[in-house]
């Protein structure tokens, strides 16, 4: 059976090789302290390899803090975030937790003593991002969160909530940085980037997002 290769070329004008994502250099953007950069721009454009070339680039001046990083246990969720926290004073290590889980939403008491796998997506996400904070508060180089594909599993209106938690945390916890990739358009205004990188299949452009 001869390859109809050659036919899907000819029809949407494909070239030979598929081009190369970011072939020379990588965009001269890094988020200053407080600020959030995404990238956006549809499936296969080259937002993920392009974040992986900005980690490479910047491999020895930060510290990365990426969700696939963390692990969750059994344990209630009150246990989970104070065995992260530094402070030796067992009532200080929980108001501490406490203090943090209100900050990314998750304020009901009940949740407290659930475990990560009993929690919504939504509350999932929100545990995350106070893993985040509590990993970010310390003096140990440059910190900054990337977060690739996010949260593309929850509905829009739980990811908007995501994704304004995230821009609050980001600008209240100086000098924690983000970088955020995304295919999803609707999170310009609730991450509200300070920088905005459009991957377009190998180029991209920089550009000061409209809110």
């Amino acid at each position: 059976m001869s390859s109809v290769v050659p036919l899907i070329r000819s029809l949407f004008d494909l070239p030979v090789r598929f081009p190369r994502l970011f072939p020379d250099s990588v965009p001269d953007v890094f988020p200053d302290p407080g600020q959030v950069l995404m990238i956006t721009g549809p499936s296969g454009s080259g937002k993920s390899q392009l974040l992986r070339k900005i980690k490479l680039y910047h491999a020895h001046q930060v510290r990365w803090i990426e969700p696939t990083d963390i692990r969750f246990d059994n344990d209630p969720v009150i246990d989970v975030l104070c065995r992260q926290i530094d402070p030796l004073n067992p009532r200080d290590r929980i108001e501490q937790a406490l203090m943090i889980l209100s900050r990314v939403g998750l304020a009901e008491a009940w949740t407290y003593l659930q475990q990560p796998s009993e929690l919504s997506d939504g509350q999932r996400w929100r545990l995350i991002l106070a893993m985040m904070i509590v990993r970010s508060s310390t003096d140990d180089g440059v910190a900054v969160i990337a977060m690739d594909e996010f949260a593309s599993l929850l509905d829009r209106v739980t990811a908007m909530i995501v994704a304004r938690s995230l821009r609050k945390i980001v600008r209240n916890q100086t000098p924690l940085r983000a970088i955020i990739v995304t295919g999803h358009d609707d999170l310009v205004c609730a991450l509200q980037p300070d920088i905005l990188v459009e991957c377009d299949f190998g180029e991209y452009r920089v550009r000061q997002p409209t809110l």
